[in-house]
Formats: C-alpha cells, structure tokens, sequence
C-alpha cells in the first residue's frame, strides 16, 4: 500500500507530540471555504484564541498563513507565507492550526534530507526486464523511474536449455552516458553470445534510490519517521547540550526534548541496520555468476 505524505506527516506529528504533549498546538475549523488564493479574511469559530503575528496553518494544502488582524471571528491574514504556496480552494471546515512548533514544509523537508540519505545501504529492490537482441549490446533503461537506479546487483535470463535461472557470466552497467545519439543515458553492455533465442527476456536486479514518501515499501515508514522526528527535535545540538554530568559550569542541562531526540537516533539507527540486513539477504539470494560469487565471498 502506498503511503502518502499525508500519511507520513500524521504519523511524525503523532510522535513529535506524544513524545512533549506541551507542543501540541491550538486546532480548530475552517467556517467557510477558501475560494480563491487571493482570499485573505478567514472565518473560524472562536477569534478571541487568535492574534496578530499567529501563524495559520492549514493542513491539507500545508500552507501558512501569518494573522495581521483579528475582527471577531475574522481572521484577515497573509497567504502563502513562508514560501508556501497559497491554495486555489480549502473546503469548509478543514482543519487548521495555530503557531505549529512544527510546521508541515519543516517535516516535508526533515523526511527528504532522511530519504537522500539513505542509498547506498537503504534502496528499493528494483527488477528491469530487457529483450535480448543478437545484434545489439547496449540496453538502455528507458522507462520512467529507472533514472534512480544506481547499481545492478545481477543479471539473469532462461537459458534455452532449461528453466533454471542463467546469471549473465558478463555484463557492464553505465550511467551518464552522452545523451547525444543513445536512448537513454543509463544502461547495460550484455554481449551477444549469450545462449538466448532473439525476443527472450533478460532480468536485471537493481537498486534504486527513492526519492519520494510514496516510493517507500510499508516496513520502511517507521524509520523515516524516526528520523524525521530525529532531525525535528534539534538532532544537531545534541552535542552542545549533552549532559555534562557534575561539571555544570561548562555547559548546559539538557532539556527533555534533547534527551528524547537520542531516543529517536537510535531507534532510526536500530531500523536502519535490520531493513540494511535484510537487504544484503536479498542481493545473496540473487542469481549471481561464479565469478560474482567468488568476489562475494572474498569481499574485504
């Protein structure tokens, strides 16, 4: 099942405010739609809980809105602030929240800097079928998506002799390849005496680095949200702010939420290093040449 942003935004916020209840900011309603991005007087139930330099924000579009006045429960606001971008259309009664501690470009952008990070231990296993042709050697990746392959883990095809899986003993993957006069500028170099009849399929194990929320298998989502969380409670000040045991004068008493961001490290850490197990499994189970098992099993 593919797991939305949304999805992925619900589950970070459910930790960032079970782990400090305090941080939970003000929700409420929407009482009329937002027919254009131009709109700028917002109506919601209770105005007295609003004031100028609040920040609005609105859920399902994720953009922020700064308050510059408050007229009973009219809320006149700048739209698309902070580089959001303001909506054509918010139906009547969307939630919205006021001042989010966390906001939702600030968990967009902490859930990409952990999915850049992931390759080359943490990919999507990615299978490309090729048709052998005797009078070519280069297979280009054409279909969309394959750009994000970054490494072949084997190839492999049915020999005509039998139906057991045949590792190529020889093949090269490309990448960058001069766009000029070639399909596309990634692929693979497989020679042509392969024993394949004309038309046969050739498999093709890859890696493939994910890019987006939607792209990760289910198993994965927990640790993306881990990290996020990481990255969300200040990660990088740890350092500054650990404990320093009896010798206060030298730095500070950490806060809960530093301590809490530790515990998010290392459960991301304890995700990371089982899915990265179970995906070194797999490559091992991969049909793989003699030669390709002999440099695995030599591997330094």
């Amino acid at each position: 099942m593919a797991i939305t942003a949304a999805a992925m935004r619900t589950a970070i916020r459910n930790e960032l405010y079970g782990a400090d209840v305090t941080t939970r900011p003000y929700e409420t309603v929407l009482v009329y739609s937002i027919d254009t991005d131009t709109q700028v007087l917002l109506t919601v139930p209770d105005g007295a809980a609003w004031a100028a330099g609040d920040i609005l924000e609105i859920d399902s579009e994720g953009e922020l809105c700064l308050v510059t006045s408050v007229a009973g429960a009219v809320l006149t606001v700048t739209r698309g602030y902070g580089g959001t971008t303001a909506s054509a259309y918010v139906a009547l009664g969307s939630l919205v929240r006021k001042s989010p501690k966390y906001s939702i470009p600030q968990m967009d952008q902490a859930v990409q800097h952990v999915l850049q990070d992931l390759a080359p231990e943490i990919y999507l296993p990615y299978t490309i079928t090729l048709t052998f042709d005797a009078t070519t050697t280069w297979y280009p990746f054409t279909t969309a998506g394959d750009d994000q392959v970054f490494e072949v883990v084997t190839v492999y095809y049915d020999p005509t002799s039998g139906d057991q899986p045949q590792a190529a003993p020889v093949w090269e993957f490309l990448r960058d390849v001069p766009s000029a006069g070639f399909t596309k500028t990634l692929g693979l170099v497989i020679p042509a005496s392969i024993n394949l009849a004309a038309g046969a399929s050739i498999y093709v194990n890859t890696k493939k680095e994910m890019l987006l929320v939607t792209e990760l298998p289910d198993r994965m989502k927990s640790m993306v949200v881990m990290g996020a969380v990481y990255q969300l409670l200040g990660g990088g000040d740890i350092r500054r702010i650990h404990d320093p045991g009896k010798r206060t004068d030298r730095t500070v008493q950490p806060g809960s939420e530093a301590r809490t961001s530790i515990w998010y490290l290392r459960e991301y850490t304890r995700r990371y290093q089982k899915i990265a197990a179970d995906l070194r499994a797999w490559e091992g189970k991969s049909p793989l040449s003699r030669v390709a098992q002999r440099a695995r099993r030599f591997r330094v």
